[in-house]
C-alpha cells in the first residue's frame, strides 16, 4: 500500500514539472521575443534617424540658400549633392535659377547705368550752353538754337529706341502687317541715305532681284535697313553695299562694308544694348549703341533672325533673315498686338466723352 501511494505520487508530480517546464520554455521565448523586439526598435529608430538626417540635410541646404535669396543676396548658391538623383537635380536647378536671377539683375543695373550715361552727356551739352546763353558768353542766335535743338533730337531719338527695344523684347510691339516689296524699300532706303553717305566720303551701292515679296511691317523693316546702313557708315572706309537674296523660304538682306570689321568673339555682343566696340569704330558721335539691338529684336518680331559675320568687303556684314511670304496671309500673329482691337476698344470711350462735351454746352 506504502509503494503503491509513492507510485501515486510520482505518476502526479510528472504532469506538474512538464507544466513548469513548458512555462519556463513560454516565458523565456516570450522574453526572447521582447529583447529581440525592442534591439528591432532602437535600430530601426537609428535607422530612420541617419536616413532622416541624410534626406533631410540636403534640403535644409536648399532651404538655407533660398533664404539668403529672398533676403536679397543673389550670389548664394546651394552646395552641390552627390546622394539621391533627384536631391542633386534639385540643387543644380536652384543653382541655376540663382545664377538665373543674378544675370538678369546685373543686365538691370547695367542697362539704368547705360541709360543714365547717355543721358547725361546731351545734357549736359544742353546745360552748358544754356548757361553760357544765360551769362551771355555767346549770344542768342540760329547757330545756338540748332545746336540746342541737335541735342535735343537726340534724347528723343534715345527715349523713342529704348521704348522700340522694351516693347520689342516684351513682345508688345505693335506691328502692322501688310504685303511688302523688299527690293522697293531697300531701293528708296539706299536713295535716302546716298547724300550722308557722300557726305561721308563714302559710296552706297544696293544689289537685289527684281522683287522680292514679304507679309511684314513695312515701318519695322525700313527700320532695320536704316539701322544697318547708319551703322554701315559709321564704320565704312569707302563702300557700303545692301544686297537681297532669296532662298528656303526666306529672304536675306545684306549689309556690308570695307571699316575694321568685327572680332568673332564680339560677333553676338553686338546685338546687346549700348555695346559699343572701341571708340575707333565711331564716326562724329557714334550713335546710342541701340540700333544693332533694335535690329535683332525686329528681326525675331517677324519670325526671322540677325548675325554679324566678316563681309567680303573685307570688314563687317550683317544679315537679317526674314520669311517670304508664300501663304499670303498673317504668319506671327502670336507676337503682334493688333491695333484695331485697341481702336475697338477705345471708340465706344471716344464716343462717351465726345457726346457728353456736346452735351455740357
Amino acid at each position: 500500500m506504502a509503494g503503491t501511494g509513492v507510485r501515486r505520487n510520482n505518476g502526479g508530480d510528472l504532469p506538474h514539472r512538464s507544466g513548469l517546464r513548458t512555462q519556463d520554455f513560454l516565458k523565456n521565448i516570450q522574453q526572447n521575443l521582447l529583447r529581440v523586439g525592442l534591439l528591432s526598435a532602437v535600430a530601426s529608430a537609428l535607422l530612420a534617424f541617419f536616413l532622416s538626417r541624410r534626406l533631410v540635410r540636403p534640403i535644409l541646404a536648399v532651404s538655407a540658400a533660398a533664404a539668403g535669396m529672398a533676403k536679397g543676396d543673389l550670389s548664394v548658391r546651394a552646395p552641390s549633392l552627390s546622394g539621391e538623383r533627384e536631391l542633386a537635380e534639385l540643387a543644380d536647378n536652384f543653382n541655376e535659377m540663382a545664377a538665373n536671377l543674378q544675370r538678369l539683375e546685373n543686365e538691370r543695373r547695367q542697362a539704368v547705368a547705360d541709360i543714365a550715361h547717355e543721358l547725361r552727356t546731351p545734357l549736359a551739352i544742353m546745360q552748358a550752353r544754356l548757361d553760357a546763353l544765360e551769362d551771355g558768353v555767346y549770344a542768342l542766335n540760329p547757330a545756338q538754337v540748332a545746336l540746342l535743338s541737335e541735342q535735343t533730337q537726340q534724347l528723343t531719338r534715345l527715349v523713342d529706341d529704348l521704348r522700340t527695344l522694351t516693347l520689342a523684347e516684351a513682345g508688345r510691339l505693335s506691328l502692322h502687317l501688310g504685303a511688302l516689296d523688299l527690293t522697293g524699300l531697300s531701293a528708296g532706303v539706299v536713295r535716302d541715305l546716298r547724300d550722308r553717305a557722300g557726305a561721308w566720303g563714302v559710296t552706297l551701292h544696293l544689289s537685289a532681284p527684281t522683287s522680292l515679296l514679304l507679309y511684314a511691317d513695312a515701318g519695322r523693316v525700313r527700320q532695320i535697313a536704316v539701322n544697318l546702313l547708319e551703322n554701315a557708315l559709321q564704320h565704312a572706309r569707302s563702300r557700303v553695299q545692301l544686297s537681297l537674296e532669296a532662298g528656303n523660304g526666306s529672304a536675306l538682306l545684306h549689309v556690308d562694308d570695307d571699316g575694321p570689321g568685327i572680332p568673332e568673339a564680339s560677333r553676338e555682343a553686338v546685338f546687346t544694348r549700348f555695346t559699343r566696340l572701341d571708340s575707333s569704330r565711331t564716326r562724329a558721335t557714334g550713335g546710342s549703341g541701340l540700333g544693332l539691338a533694335i535690329v535683332q529684336e525686329l528681326a525675331q518680331a517677324h519670325g526671322g533672325a540677325a548675325q554679324a559675320s566678316r563681309s567680303p568687303l573685307g570688314g563687317a556684314r550683317f544679315t537679317v533673315r526674314l520669311p517670304l511670304d508664300e501663304g499670303g496671309g498673317p504668319q506671327h500673329s502670336g507676337r503682334i498686338t493688333g491695333g484695331l482691337s485697341f481702336l475697338i476698344l477705345w471708340l465706344p470711350t471716344w464716343l462717351c466723352r465726345s457726346a457728353r462735351a456736346v452735351g455740357r454746352k
